[in-house]
């Protein structure tokens, strides 16, 4: 029973292509349908030269008898057909991997190909190249050059030897050049050659070699035995060399490589005669034998025996005797007798003396004879001596006895180092004591010159007395031992005897006063004084005197207290140096007059304010002592925390954030340090943030504890200061009052968008600015309102100020009172009915006011006053409006000076001045220095107008200028300049 599957395909009669796959199973009883053969399973690939044969066995007919079966074999393909297996395939390359397959077929067709099998052609090798063939000792080395393999590796090569005169023929066998061919005949005549094989078989033989005798080695002749001297345990062997080396395996001379000599049981080896052969022992009689060794190797047989020989020891001298020295300076003379016997050479003759040596500690002199002289030795040290022998085998004999104990000595050395030191009448002679030479210094003399004066001590110094105060003397020393007197060393410097002297006075300096005390302060003095012999002297020390009370010292200055405050004194300072006895100078010029005064007075302590891990501390000086304050000291505790400044507040650093610390104030002046002042309030450092907000409806002070945020902000700007880093912003959220500020650090106050934050002071300030010098304070958007307070804004320290778009009005003094040389920038603000100034500089204050409507203001609108001495207070005034009041007092706008030295400069630009009694004032007195220049702007309704009043007052007015509609538009001398 078989099946059929039918494929059938076509389009429809949409003209669209379909594809129908009908799978039709129908019985076929009976029938089978016919197919292309099955595939053959291939089987072994046989290599051949050139070929291979491909064995298979055939697959199913697929129901068509097999009419064919086809090898093919690549790379190629090359193929084969054959009806049966195997199918042979030629054209093949030897040595070349084929891979091949087998198909079968019949009447439909090929069948697929089979599994495939791999195969490699190949013959048997080429013949090698015959090389050189070398002989051996019944053998040869065949050298040979392989050729090709047939195309399989070569397996082995044979080597073939043939005698051409009898030998026996040999061989061998290997893979690589050269080849030893063994089982040869020595002297017969052979050649060799060669053949190779791999797995189809062997080559053929290649060429015969050159043709060789193989030899078997021989040994030397024996040498010829020579003449046997003895030693001490040696003999010494001569011979004559062998007269043959005879031969190496093959024929080739050999070459001898050295000698052997033996006596008795021992031997050693040589390159040639004599040979000593030692570790015999002497007293025993030997003969001795020599044999040679070449380089095959083989050894001769031995030569005849040599004459007898017996070795012997050589002996010593015998040691010197009677040994006794004598002492000298760095030597000893040694005497002794001559050895008793000279001793043998090895063998037995008798040697000679050839010298004798003398040592002495670890020096040692050679002599002929008896005494030696050993020098080199050291003085003052005790030795023995003894002597040795040597003859001429050479050896030495054992040393004498001991000689009895010498010591070289001489007398002493010559002292150095001599120095006179002068003293009164007398000079001190120091030295550096010489060596002994041996033997003890027990004395030492001293001779001054001129007069030849002398005197002797055991030890440095000698002092040499009776001499004459200003003659100069040098001086020598000797020493002395038991062998007498050394020699005088060269002279001393010279030295001149002199009594002492003082001290020059010292130069008075400048006595400061103190609480009860005088610092007298001195130049030290010019010349120390004189010791006894006119050596300079030390200063010792300086008393000071001040009234009826002393005191001393080393240095400058010196302090004397006991005194009385608000009495003056005059002081002055003796010099007393270090002579013997000591010598006190002249009492110096008096000093200037001083008045001890007492301290400073406590400063008032102000308010302390919380900076990042320090408080910045304000105060205000307290001067009652008339003595000028110079420095100002703020202690913060726990801790006591100290920072030192010229005025106020003092920032004191390095405290604990959240620590509550509270600090006093100390004042300086040159009496000292004065009490503390009263504690300031107590305040927590804490950690600080670049911006901190406060709002008059919702804030509370205690959100200090979280830094005022936005959300929780604090009430009051001071408070929310504590925790703003300095140069950062404090902003008001709500409109409201937020009460009066001290500042003490760069900070920038302002009001958010739309709120109205007002500063209402009722008594002192709205804004106090105390700052550091290097503070910088911005007021922006806010509102000072005075209701009994005297200033809107007082500042007194700080480095810059600027208010903007702020209005200030009402308060009983000043709207904006500047006391310090800050930069201030005043624009776009309203300063207004104020009971005395809009505006006041002064202390080298440096204003530009821009922008800014200065009216209702009592006693002026601004002033600029220069009236400190040394310092230049100055102001611009542009795009302004200044109205008065005009009551008496009532001055618009003036540069006002009432010091020497003091100066006020103004410059107004594009301003309106109005309604004053005096609208414009240039004043001075008292040789102080005021300055206005007045540039395109309008000076008009005023009492008067300009006013030039001084010596020192120059108003400056330029042609671009309106000054009309004042009752007297100008007073006194106006400068006119050209319009700009």
């Amino acid at each position: 029973m078989g099946f059929a599957r039918v494929g059938v395909s076509g389009f429809d009669r949409f003209g669209g292509a379909i594809g129908v796959l009908a799978v039709v199973w129908a019985l076929a009883a009976g029938a089978h349908a016919q197919t292309v053969p099955d595939v053959p399973t291939v089987g072994v690939a046989t290599p051949s030269d050139g070929a291979a044969s491909i064995a298979f066995t055939p697959g199913g007919d697929g129901g068509a008898a097999i009419d064919n079966f086809r090898a093919s074999c690549s790379p190629g393909p090359i193929t084969a057909t054959n009806s049966a297996s195997p199918i042979g395939v030629p054209g093949l390359t030897n040595g070349t991997s084929y891979s091949c397959t087998v198909a079968a077929h019949n009447s439909l067709g090929w069948s697929l190909e089979s599994g495939s099998v791999s195969v490699t052609p190949r013959t048997v090798p080429d013949a090698p190249t015959i090389g050189s063939a070398t002989a051996g000792n019944a053998s040869a080395s065949v050298s040979f050059t392989l050729n090709s393999n047939g195309g399989a590796p070569i397996d082995s090569v044979s080597v073939t030897c043939t005698s051409s005169d009898g030998g026996v023929s040999g061989g061998g066998s290997g893979t690589s050049s050269p080849l030893t061919a063994t089982g040869l005949t020595n002297d017969k005549t052979y050649t060799c050659r060669a053949a190779a094989s791999n797995e189809a078989g062997w080559s053929a033989f290649s060429a015969y070699s050159n043709s060789f005798v193989p030899k078997a080695p021989t040994a030397p002749s024996a040498p010829t035995i020579g003449t046997a001297t003895g030693g001490d345990a040696q003999i010494s062997v001569g011979f004559t060399a062998s007269s043959s080396p005879g031969i190496l395996a093959g024929g080739a001379a050999a070459t001898i490589t050295g000698y052997t000599a033996t006596c008795g049981a021992q031997s050693n080896t040589g390159g040639s005669s004599p040979i000593v052969v030692s570790g015999l022992s002497n007293g025993t009689s030997y003969t001795c034998t020599v044999t040679a060794i070449n380089d095959v190797p083989l050894t001769s047989v031995p030569s005849a025996a040599s004459n007898s020989v017996t070795p012997l020891a050589g002996t010593a001298p015998s040691a010197p005797t009677g040994v006794a020295g004598t002492r000298g300076n760095g030597e000893i003379s040694v005497a002794f007798t001559a050895s008793a016997s000279p001793g043998n050479f090895p063998g037995g003759a008798a040697a000679s003396i050839t010298g004798y040596t003398a040592t002495c500690g670890s020096q040692s002199v050679a002599g002929a004879g008896s005494p030696i002289v050993v020098t080199g030795l050291t003085n003052g040290t005790s030795y023995t001596c003894t002597v040795t022998a040597t003859n001429d085998v050479p050896l030495t004999s054992t040393a004498s006895a001991s000689s009895p104990p010498v010591t070289p000595a001489t007398t002493p050395g010559i002292p150095t180092a001599a120095t006179a030191s002068a003293a009164n009448a007398s000079i001190s002679v120091s030295f550096v004591s010489p060596s002994d030479n041996g033997d003890p210094i027990t004395n030492y003399r001293a001779e001054c010159n001129p007069g030849g004066y002398t005197n002797s001590n055991p030890s440095s110094p000698v002092t040499v007395t009776g001499l004459s105060n200003g003659t100069a003397y040098t001086c020598a020393v000797q020493a002395y031992n038991s062998l007498g007197w050394g020699s005088l060393s060269s002279p001393s410097n010279p030295a001149t005897p002199s009594a002492p002297t003082a001290p020059t006075a010292p130069t008075i300096g400048t006595a400061a006063p103190g609480n009860g005390t005088i610092s007298v302060g001195f130049t030290a003095s010019s010349s120390p004084g004189t010791l006894a012999g006119g050596a300079p002297a030390s200063i010792d020390y300086y008393t000071a005197t001040c009234g009826s009370q002393t005191n001393t010292g080393s240095v400058s200055p010196i302090l004397v207290s006991g005194l009385s405050n608000g009495t003056s004194y005059t002081c002055t300072v003796t010099a007393t140096n270090t002579a013997s006895p000591p010598q006190t100078s002249a009492p110096s010029a008096s000093s200037n007059s001083v008045t001890p005064s007492p301290l400073p007075p406590a400063p008032t302590i102000g308010t302390a304010a919380a900076g990042g891990s320090s408080v910045i501390v304000a105060f205000v000086p307290n001067v009652g002592t008339g003595v000028a304050i110079d420095n100002f000291r703020a202690t913060c505790s726990p801790g006591g925390f100290s920072a030192t400044g010229a005025a106020s507040p003092i920032t004191v650093p390095g405290l604990s954030n959240g620590t509550a610390y509270s600090c006093t104030v100390a004042a300086h002046n040159t009496s000292g340090w004065g009490p503390e002042s009263a504690p300031s309030n107590s305040i927590a450092p804490r950690v600080q943030v670049q911006r901190t907000f406060v709002s008059a409806t919702s804030g509370d002070d205690s959100n200090a504890a979280v830094n005022c945020t936005s959300t929780l902000p604090c009430r009051l700007f001071g408070t929310a200061m504590q925790s703003t880093v300095s140069g950062g912003e404090v902003i008001a959220l709500a409109s409201g009052d937020y009460g009066t500020v001290s500042i003490v650090k760069s900070v920038i106050l302002t009001a958010s968008p739309g709120a109205a934050a007002a500063l209402t002071a009722t008594s002192g300030s709205a804004v106090g600015i105390v700052g550091a010098g290097s503070a910088k304070i911005v007021l922006r958007d806010l509102q000072l309102v005075g209701a009994g307070g005297v200033n809107g804004i007082t500042m007194t320290g700080g480095a810059a100020l600027s208010v903007e778009r702020c209005l200030i009005s009402g308060f009983a003094g000043t709207g904006v009172s500047v006391s310090t040389p800050a930069s201030v920038r005043i624009l776009d603000t309203i300063i207004r009915d104020q009971g005395g100034e809009g505006i006041y500089l002064t202390k080298g204050a440096k204003a530009d006011i821009a922008n800014t409507k200065v009216f209702g203001n009592a006693y002026s609108g601004v002033l600029v006053d220069g009236s400190i001495a040394g310092t230049t207070t100055r102001a611009t005034l542009s795009d302004s409006v200044v109205v008065g009041v005009k009551n008496t007092i009532d001055w618009g706008v003036s540069a006002e000076s009432y010091v020497a030295t003091g100066t006020a400069q103004l410059e107004i630009v594009r301003s309106v001045i109005g309604n004053a009694t005096k609208g414009l004032v240039a004043y001075s007195t008292g040789g102080g220095s005021a300055t206005v220049t007045l540039s395109r702007s309008r000076v008009s309704g005023n009492t008067t107008g300009l006013e030039q009043l001084g010596a020192g007052a120059v108003l400056r007015s330029r042609g671009n200028n309106s000054v009309n509609g004042n009752s007297t538009n100008t007073s006194g001398t106006i400068t006119p300049l050209s319009a700009m």
